[in-house]
């Protein structure tokens, strides 16, 4: 294939399966892992039905549920620094936003990447007019 994309979370038999010729260079879940998890999400999904199914937060955010990057919090952080709904965009607003996001926890591999340079970080006012 023309191998456009990464895989991330397949172990290599799962990959060799699937989709030969790819490579996945961090593993991850196995045939037999897949079968365990479809099988634990047919066991909760075909019970004796509760009068009301569990919820597991994959649509709306809640304060109880498992966390997401894009919740309601970074939203309106990040509409506040970009200036969306008629307000200007300020770099201390963006400072507060990216805050935020380095102090949020990993939920994507790009999460947990460090940029390193040899060179000096070029200011905001000399990259983007105000």
């Amino acid at each position: 294939g023309a191998q456009i994309f990464d895989i991330y979370g397949l172990a290599k038999d799962v990959v060799d399966t699937s989709f030969v010729g790819s490579v996945s260079r961090i593993g991850g879940m196995t045939m037999d892992d897949l079968a365990r998890e479809t099988m634990s999400f047919w066991n909760q999904a075909f019970p004796e039905l509760p009068s009301k199914l569990p919820f597991f937060g994959f649509i709306t955010s809640r304060p109880t549920g498992e966390y997401h990057a894009a919740n309601p919090e970074m939203s309106k952080l990040l509409h506040k620094a970009v200036g969306l709904g008629g307000k200007n965009p300020a770099i201390e607003n963006f400072r507060v936003y990216q805050e935020h996001m380095e102090k949020a926890p990993i939920t994507t591999l790009r999460d947990m990447l460090e940029i390193k340079s040899d060179r000096d970080a070029i200011p905001i006012d000399e990259v983007e007019p105000t």
